[in-house]
């Protein structure tokens, strides 16, 4: 039974993830912007606080609305590539590690990049980054998994491999600011 419940979720939680990268990746218009010369700028935030989450997030990302209640946050980055999603599903009885390993190598193509424990919001969690393939397109993922009450919160990074140290930095801002009510 236990074997069956944490496949049901890691399904779902591909499918959610898979969607996403799928309608992330469409075409849409190329911006041409002019460059000139800049000065150091404090970066701006702004804050996400819905479904008993809260998180401070680079203001140039744009929240969309999600049609999966699971998906509690969905927002896309600069480029429609790039999003930050937070998952909430119930534990199913399932240990915190069991359940990351196991969607992490569910996702996954070849071998995670890394992976450590961490701790998010004050409660202990597990974060890997890895490659993802979909639809021959590559992403390099960050999927940083926590729980509290009885549910798994996973928060998902997701972008193109050559952005990925450019734009971890806004990831690292939704991290260190992510609290659960």
């Amino acid at each position: 039974m236990k074997t069956a419940t944490i496949k049901a979720l890691i399904c779902l939680v591909i499918l959610i993830i898979g969607g996403t990268l799928i309608m992330g990746c469409g075409g849409g218009t190329k911006e041409t912007t002019t460059t000139t010369p800049t000065t150091t700028k404090t970066p701006t935030t702004s804050h996400f606080a819905e479904s008993g989450i809260a998180f401070d997030y680079s203001t140039g990302w744009k929240v969309l609305k999600s049609d999966d209640p699971s998906r509690i946050a969905f927002l896309m980055g600069p480029d429609a590539s790039t999003t930050i999603q937070v998952i909430k599903n119930a534990t199913g009885g399932f240990e915190l590690k069991t359940y990351h390993d196991n969607l992490v190598t569910a996702l996954m193509t070849g071998e995670p990049i890394s992976g450590n424990p961490v701790t998010v919001a004050g409660l202990n969690a597990y974060e890997t980054v890895f490659s993802f393939k979909q639809n021959n397109a590559e992403f390099q993922m960050r999927l940083t998994t926590l729980e509290k009450g009885g549910y798994f919160y996973n928060i998902v990074f997701s972008t193109s491999p050559t952005s990925y140290d450019k734009i971890n930095k806004d990831f690292n801002t939704v991290v260190s600011s992510f609290e659960i009510d």
